[in-house]
Formats: structure tokens, sequence, C-alpha cells
């Protein structure tokens, strides 16, 4: 097992350069793979053990050199990816007549030496550009995770870099199927590009279920610790009632009230928001944006994608943050499932905790014992209350 006697697991790092596949798990110090749907591109961090100086005197550093990280095994499959080296730390330098130590390799998704300037339009919908852009640039023909947008427009990239256009048709992007959830845009550790609605990603099968940690032996498929954050006030405050200003091409002005309670994607049927009606329904606006001049003949999709974009960061506030064992197929932009039972002799399960859980950020650690584990932030836009709470009626959604 590529030297690594005691794990079932093996991490291999080829470049055309040169490779580090066989070496013992005790050569590396940590290794570390992170991903998120609020980050375009997913990093890594390796840190090698090299104590006889190898790298430091044979390779040093080579800005850009391209990588192929996989871990995993042959029996459950490899969390495979392609990386660029970044940057490189040496650390802990043991003082000899040679320089050895501790080597950190900083890698960045491949895709950004690709990500340059460009100037050139698309005609149609954003599909259209999104989907050009992944073939032509980044040489990726497999779009499954592109949504089909509507409306039509012309769209210039005018000299920004690929992510920042792209994040850009994101911020825009609407969907009809789900006309109320806003785009996310990102590569994940799989290399696989996701540029979708929230609403759609909640909708896609469950690709693991986990439990909570109990008496038995077996990690697989067990939470081994499990941390609540409701993000809140600070996040959905200024989101109950949105005033929006735009003009038309006359140049006169009209209003819309947007409401917090309109704008949250229902990936159960039951959920809610846990913010009391009284409070979700002001009279006055608690925020305001312009939105400049807006064309309602041509321009009606784009409006009502920005619309949906002013309410991204409240369509995940509602998140736990987990620790499993690895699994290879768990990364940002997943779908998961919990099953989390409950103190209440009421109810069968933690209704609250169980269910559909969207992954926003993954990350994957392995130190020298050999036994990889992941830390999960995971979201959801409402939780599905049981009817047993004191408010429950009182309760928007």
């Amino acid at each position: 097992m590529s030297g690594q006697e005691f794990s079932k697991y093996e991490f291999k790092m080829e470049s055309d350069v040169f490779k580090l596949d066989a070496l013992p798990m005790r050569a590396f110090s940590n290794i570390t793979l992170t991903d998120s749907i609020f980050k375009f591109y997913p990093q890594s961090t390796v840190i090698v053990n090299d104590r006889a100086g190898i790298l430091v005197d044979n390779i040093y550093f080579i800005e850009g050199l391209e990588f192929t990280l996989q871990l995993g095994n042959n029996e459950d499959g490899w969390l495979k990816n392609k990386y660029v080296w970044t940057r490189n730390d040496v650390s802990n330098i043991v003082v000899s007549d040679f320089v050895s130590g501790l080597v950190a390799f900083t890698l960045e998704y491949y895709g950004i030496q690709k990500d340059n300037p460009k100037a050139r339009a698309w005609s149609g919908n954003i599909t259209t550009a999104v989907k050009d852009i992944l073939q032509k640039d980044y040489e990726i023909t497999d779009t499954q995770y592109v949504t089909k947008t509507s409306g039509n427009r012309t769209r210039y990239q005018m000299n920004r870099s690929n992510y920042d256009f792209i994040k850009s048709l994101s911020d825009e992007a609407y969907n009809q199927s789900y006309p109320n959830s806003p785009f996310y845009t990102f590569f994940n550790s799989k290399g696989e590009f996701y540029f979708m609605s929230i609403g759609q990603m909640f909708d896609q099968k469950p690709v693991a279920t986990f439990k909570m940690q109990d008496s038995s032996f077996e990690d697989e498929g067990l939470i081994k610790s499990l941390q609540i954050t409701s993000l809140g006030l600070n996040v959905s405050k200024y989101l109950y009632n949105q005033k929006i200003y735009k003009l038309d091409q006359n140049g006169n002005t009209s209003s819309e009230n947007l409401f917090i309670k309109d704008y949250f994607y229902k990936s159960d049927p039951k959920a809610k928001l846990l913010i009391k009606k009284t409070d979700a329904n002001p009279l006055d606006y608690s925020s305001c944006s312009h939105l400049g001049i807006i064309d309602s003949n041509t321009e009606a999709e784009f409006y009502k994608g920005v619309k949906n974009n002013i309410f991204t960061n409240s369509n995940t506030m509602y998140r736990m943050v987990i620790v499993i064992e690895f699994d290879r197929l768990v990364c940002a932009g997943k779908v998961i499932e919990l099953d989390i039972g409950s103190s209440n002799p009421r109810k069968p399960k933690g209704t609250e905790h169980s269910g559909k859980w969207l992954v926003l950020e993954s990350n994957t650690q392995m130190d020298y014992d050999g036994t990889p584990y992941m830390q999960l932030s995971i979201g959801r836009p409402g939780i599905p209350i049981d009817n047993t709470h004191p408010i429950y009626n009182d309760f928007e959604g």
C-alpha cells in the first residue's frame, strides 16, 4: 500500500517531474484537502517530513507544477483532483551540514492557471457562456452540475478573469423551476464544477447517511462530533423587509419590498424560518438596495436573479459542523442525510437535526497515523421544527 503498511488508505501525489506515492505514512506530517461553495477553487496543503533533505536539495520549488492528488484505496475508490504548486515553505529546519525539515506544499486547483482576463461576449442565456468557458479554457466537458438558466441577454467579459466573470453571472442567474433560489458557483475537491441554484442542490440525492456516535466499534457512517450554529439576527435582520429601487429606460423610479419569508428554499415541507412572524413582517423596511437601470421587457429574468442573490447568505444560515470518517463521495455541493434521535419521548427522532443537509464546506485531514477524517460545515435554509415546539405556530414558514 505504497509504504503505508498500517492504514487502509493510500495517498498519492504525482507530477511529470517527481512522485510522492511510495512514502510511509509517517513521512507525512499532515495532508489537508478543502473546498467550499463560497470559494471558487479548492485548495490543499501537504506537509512532508524531509529529514534527509531530498526535496529541499533536489527539487526546491517549481512554481505552477501540476500535481494529481489521490486519497483512498482500490477497494473503496479514490478522491482525486488536479492541483498546481503555488507556494513552498520549509520549517523546523535541522541544523546540520545540509538543510532538512518540514516541507509544506501549498496547492490550489489547477484551473487557477487558466484563469486569465479575456475580452469576449456571448448572446443567449447564461448557461451558454458558462459551458463555453468550461470547455474552451478548462477543457471540461462534464457539465452535469450546470443548471440551465432562463432569459436571453448579451453578456460581456470585458477583460475580467474567469472567476470574476462567472461569479457575476451566478449573481444574476435565474431558473424558472426554482424561482426564489439564489445560485452558487465553485469547483469541489472531486474536480466537479457547480453552477446551480441552492434549491436544485438540495434536491440532489444524498450521497451518504450518518448517525450519532454510539458504542459500536465501527466508525463508518458515524458522527464523531457535532456543533450547532444558527447565524441568526446578524444575517437575517437586514433581509426581513428589503426595499429595492430600480430605474427604467426613461429614468422613472420604482420600488419593491422583498421579504425574507418569500426567499428561503423549503428543503423540507415542514421547514420554517426560526423567526417570529411579527418580526419577519415589519412595516418599516430593514434595509434598501439600488439596482440601477433595468429594462423590464428584456431583463425580467436578470431582475429576478439579482433579487434572489440578495438572499444568498440567509439560505445557508442554519448550520452544523460535524466530524466523520473520510468518505470520498462527500464534498462541497453534495447532500448528506443525518439520522439523529431525540430526548423527547413524543418525537421519534430529532427532526431539527435529522434529514437532508447541504455540504457547504469540507475539510479532509490526515496525519502520520494514516486515518483520514472530515470536518464538514453543513447548512439548511430552514429548520423542520416539530409541532411540539412551544411557539410552533408563531414561526414564519
